[in-house]
């Protein structure tokens, strides 16, 4: 065995746990990035006077980054393959888990 087989299987592509490590390099990576892009935009708004009104949105761009990467690079595959296709806005699934989310956070 040699490492080209420990890393890439019969297909040339990279085996799975390589894959999950490429992924969680690339999300720590992407995740510090957005951070510092959130932390830059509250800094701006903050000097003028303002407050955004959405926080916490760097983990949520981050994840996007590191998954639109990943599929790019790695898989090779559409968005579909996730579940981000365009179906997936459509407006029941999207009421669905609004409301899925709304119990969630509302049951004790």
């Amino acid at each position: 065995m040699n490492a080209s087989n420990i890393l890439f299987n019969t297909e040339r592509r990279l085996r799975a746990p390589w894959r999950l490590v490429f992924f969680v390099v690339v999300l720590f990576v992407a995740l510090v990035l957005s951070a510092w892009v959130e932390a830059a935009a509250e800094e701006f708004a903050a000097a003028r006077g303002y407050q955004l009104l959405v926080s916490e949105w760097g983990v949520a761009l981050g994840t996007l980054i590191a998954t639109w990467i990943v599929l790019k690079l790695v898989e090779g595959r559409p968005w579909k393959f996730v579940g981000l296709n365009p179906e997936a806005a459509a407006m029941p699934t999207i009421a669905f888990g609004s409301a899925l989310g709304l119990v969630a956070i509302a049951v004790p």
